[in-house]
């Protein structure tokens, strides 16, 4: 609700108690979802927020994801129901019931379940999962420090938008190390939403100062 009622609550209140009042609202805001978001990534451990925080329904996905959930499933079930693994080896053994007849064996190892990760797997993931936690602060953090440094050095200054900018490519960079690394650290949704957040990254051109210094009359030109 905050994210979408944001704007008019900026306008009502710079109409209603003026400038003043507008970086009053803005500041708590601002202040409100930091806190909110910080709690979605300490607490409820979400690593990359959703933006929109509503996403638009896709309902032709819904029935392949159900799909795919299901022979996942399945996949698994069969693997519980024709092998175990050995606690103190992680080897996998096959049930002496699930056995094929001796001349169609090949004799070879049970393959091992996907879903299994072993202990090397599980360190490099709590090195990424750091990682990400400081990448998404960064991100979420950013407002704030931006707001912070327009009330420092002034809305006209390059420092704040210099600050918001090292920001945003530190926070990238941090991803980006992660995906590096051959481990599904990403899920599919979460590399989509930090390919918005890259496309993002253009609008700097159309921010203060940078708009009204560098970018405003190569615009206008080239609408005309």
């Amino acid at each position: 609700i905050i994210e979408y009622s944001e704007v008019f609550c900026e306008l009502s209140a710079k109409k209603l108690w003026g400038v003043t009042g507008k970086w009053i609202i803005i500041v708590c805001i601002q202040v409100f979802k930091c806190v909110t978001r910080l709690m979605l990534i300490y607490r409820y451990k979400e690593t990359v927020i959703q933006h929109p925080p509503i996403p638009v329904l896709d309902r032709k996905n819904i029935k392949s994801a159900t799909n795919l959930s299901t022979i996942g499933e399945m996949a698994q079930n069969q693997f519980d129901t024709s092998s175990f693994i050995l606690k103190s080896s992680g080897r996998v053994v096959r049930k002496i019931e699930a056995s094929p007849p001796l001349a169609l064996r090949t004799w070879k190892p049970v393959p091992k379940s996907q879903n299994i990760s072993c202990e090397n797997k599980e360190l490099i993931e709590e090195v990424l999962s750091g990682r990400k936690l400081i990448a998404e602060t960064i991100y979420v953090t950013k407002p704030m420090i931006h707001l912070a440094s327009q009330a420092c050095f002034g809305t006209k200054t390059w420092k704040p938008w210099l600050i918001a900018l090292t920001m945003d490519l530190a926070s990238l960079h941090l991803y980006r190390s992660c995906r590096a690394i051959p481990l599904n650290s990403l899920t599919p949704q979460q590399r989509l939403q930090l390919s918005k957040r890259q496309l993002l990254l253009v609008l700097y051109i159309i921010r203060s100062p940078f708009y009204e210094k560098q970018s405003r009359d190569k615009i206008n030109a080239l609408l005309e």
